[in-house]
């Protein structure tokens, strides 16, 4: 019997190589959107009243954001650790004259399943009108690093609503929504 002996030898990376099987951890593993069910009017608060969206082409990949049914009461729980970008836009309806509201996204790192928790402001979309009653849009863009997803939480707060104003709904498009997209490890 005879004994054929190889040489190891590296790969040179800059070759090219033909593929055909299936890639894993490449691309996006967690992206959700949620948006405002209905009108939100009070100044000074948590929005609440977020679903999951359900218009037309949506799908969501991954968990999805709040496992915990968190969105009754505003707070939003991340799925799986790493570094998230949050999107929001909001549309603002000012009732009359207000040179500036807005909502804030808000940040806690101590949280405990709904329990007390402390947040830190971390974004926000302020709009204003001088002298008219008027429809504007605010957004607001920041970056998460998820290093335990017991304990990281968000949540959006009312800045200066006040008469009438609010952020607004609609069942036809999206006035108000928040996308949640997992971009990378933890850091």
């Amino acid at each position: 019997m005879s004994i054929i002996k190889t040489k190891s030898r590296g790969i040179n990376l800059t070759d090219n190589f033909a593929f055909t099987g299936t890639v894993s951890g490449a691309g996006i593993d967690e992206i959700d959107q949620w948006i405002l069910g209905s009108d939100f009017t009070t100044s000074g608060a948590t929005v609440t009243g977020w679903i999951r969206s359900d218009m037309a082409g949506f799908s969501k990949i991954g968990t999805g954001m709040t496992g915990n049914a968190f969105s009754n009461n505003g707070y939003f729980a991340f799925p799986k650790t790493g570094l998230y970008s949050i999107r929001g836009n909001f549309m603002f309806y000012l009732a009359a004259a207000d040179t500036s509201i807005g909502c804030i996204l808000q940040l806690s790192t101590n949280m405990n399943l709904g329990n007390s928790a402390s947040f830190t402001s971390i974004a926000t979309a302020n709009v204003g009108a001088a002298s008219v009653t008027d429809y504007e849009m605010g957004s607001l863009e920041a970056l998460v690093n998820v290093t335990d997803i017991t304990t990281h939480s968000v949540k959006f707060f009312t800045d200066s609503f006040a008469n009438t104003n609010k952020i607004v709904n609609s069942s036809t498009y999206i006035h108000t929504g928040i996308v949640f997209e997992r971009i990378g490890y933890a850091q």
